[in-house]
């Protein structure tokens, strides 16, 4: 069964010229998490590279339910855990770390909460599973803020939102993927 915290990503606003600065809070992440794991004192640690230091400036941000997300109303809604500088999602993780998702579901901070965020066209954002596998990144898919304000005209909000949540859904999906052995794909050569 699922992992509570396997469901949460967690969602960075910035300026365009923080996409670098933000990269590498994300690859320093990766390397903590690959030294000593995902646990309550890595999650403070990522908050402090995020929010309290000078590696990036972070404009938004949250941290949200994958199941909950939807779109209604021209945004994106879903569930939060937590949101502003995520001051109390270490709290939160050390709380459900080996729950299964249904025990959870329930106890969410707030439910059915709007993204404004998303529909600005002046930010990139980044959502992140808590293991550190993005799952959406509109610099990459989109470009500049003035191509992402350029394909929401060219959608609508509310088609733009659901096109960034599908892209989040699909790369979400593919993380959950089980990991395909090593030369098992092999076509024999002879017969």
């Amino acid at each position: 069964m699922k992992k509570q915290w396997e469901d949460w990503i967690i969602f960075l606003g910035f300026d365009g010229d923080q996409y670098d600065n933000t990269m590498s809070v994300i690859k320093m992440w990766n390397g903590l998490l690959t030294e000593s794991g995902l646990n309550k004192k890595n999650l403070e640690q990522l908050t402090k590279w995020l929010f309290y230091s000078t590696y990036s400036r972070i404009w938004h941000s949250c941290c949200l339910s994958f199941e909950s997300m939807h779109v209604d109303n021209g945004y994106v809604i879903a569930h939060w855990i937590d949101g502003g500088g995520l001051t109390d999602l270490p709290k939160e993780y050390d709380k459900v770390k080996d729950k299964e998702f249904s025990d959870f579901y329930d106890d969410y901070r707030i439910k059915n909460l709007p993204l404004h965020f998303f529909n600005n066209c002046d930010y990139q954002v980044i959502g992140m599973t808590l293991d550190g596998k993005i799952v959406m990144d509109t610099f990459e898919k989109y470009g500049h803020k003035e191509d992402i304000r350029r394909r929401m005209q060219e959608l609508g909000e509310s088609n733009y939102c659901k096109e960034f949540l599908e892209t989040i859904k699909e790369n979400y999906q593919k993380l959950r993927l089980p990991d395909v052995p090593k030369g098992i794909l092999k076509i024999p050569t002879s017969i």
